[in-house]
């Protein structure tokens, strides 16, 4: 599990869609001092919570400026969308099967989305938005 904090790095220069990233930190660091604490059976379902609340806000908000802005990989994206709404949902539904070795897999999962998706794929397009005025 790694230590997660927002950092300016991170940025994509879209207040709103910082603001949303910013979230699944928020939930990524509730998930980790659950499983820290032995606690994750009570906060399991709110997570996943969370995590639908995060996808349905945050994938619509991007998938709704590509469409305005015409981002030429558009496409590609809304495939890595699609493939993490289709991982949290299958970990969803193994929730009452080893809570411990799921969080675990859920944390790693996350933990790989926020690097490989939000910190390069979700770079990509700040430029595309920046230069159509979004800020």
């Amino acid at each position: 599990m790694l230590e997660i904090d927002w950092r300016d790095s991170m940025s994509v220069g879209v207040k709103e869609i910082d603001e949303q990233h910013k979230k699944l930190i928020d939930t990524i660091e509730k998930l980790n001092e659950s499983i820290i604490k032995h606690d994750i059976e009570k906060n399991m379902v709110e997570t996943f919570d969370r995590l639908f609340e995060y996808m349905n806000i945050h994938f619509a908000t991007e998938e709704a400026y590509f469409e305005k802005l015409h981002y030429p990989e558009a496409e590609q994206h809304k495939a890595a969308h699609l493939f993490f709404r289709n991982r949290i949902t299958e970990m969803y539904n193994k929730i009452g099967n080893n809570i411990s070795g799921l969080s675990l897999d859920l944390v790693d999962f996350l933990e790989f989305w926020l690097v490989g998706h939000v910190m390069v794929m979700d770079k990509r397009y700040s430029e595309c938005f920046h230069e159509n005025g979004l800020k």
